[in-house]
């Protein structure tokens, strides 16, 4: 989701003089500088009265985080994107892992299986009830066209290529993760 905004955002055009503050991490500058945004990086502290005040225009958070920090006090739009979601990996010591017998390895990847059907279920009816909170405070929730999210997705592709040349990796990681999306 691409935060909460005091006029709806429609097209990409919409991006351009849009003070979006965003975590002062490179990836979420530079997503935020793709879509056409003028990027502030403010502590998270900061978000609500610069909202209030008119120093950014919107901000890029989860539903959850939206609704728990009242945000929507002083704002009116979000723009439903899907740019971005941040799941749990579970990570284990390699070593530690191949020298378990082939019995605890299969229980262990089993159990991160269903962890992550769970989370998944949990997250999405979470998310759910947020929205209906948000909208009974008067949000507006937009979803995108089908044209302004490839727009959207399109506008990414510098920074996959960027992501690619860094890392070896990379490019298989994606095309895995996209490859399970389209599932």
């Amino acid at each position: 989701m691409l935060g909460k905004i005091n006029r709806p955002i429609t097209s990409m055009e919409d991006f351009e003089g849009l003070r979006m503050r965003m975590p002062n991490l490179a990836m979420y500058v530079d997503v935020g500088q793709a879509l056409g945004a003028n990027v502030q990086t403010l502590g998270f502290s900061e978000i609500f009265t610069a909202l209030e005040q008119g120093v950014v225009d919107g901000q890029d958070n989860p539903y959850a985080t939206l609704y728990n920090s009242g945000w929507y006090e002083v704002q009116s739009n979000v723009l439903e994107s899907r740019h971005m979601f941040s799941p749990n990996i579970y990570l284990m010591n390699k070593k530690f892992f191949d020298n378990l017998s082939e019995e605890d390895q299969d229980v262990i990847k089993l159990a991160a299986e269903e962890a992550m059907e769970m989370e998944w279920q949990l997250m999405q009816e979470s998310e759910e009830d947020i929205k209906a909170k948000l909208k009974e405070e008067g949000l507006t929730i937009h979803m995108p066209s089908d044209d302004f999210r490839q727009n959207m997705v399109d506008a990414m592709d510098p920074l996959y290529e960027d992501f690619y040349e860094e890392y070896d990796w990379a490019k298989d990681l994606v095309n895995k993760v996209r490859n399970y999306s389209e599932q």
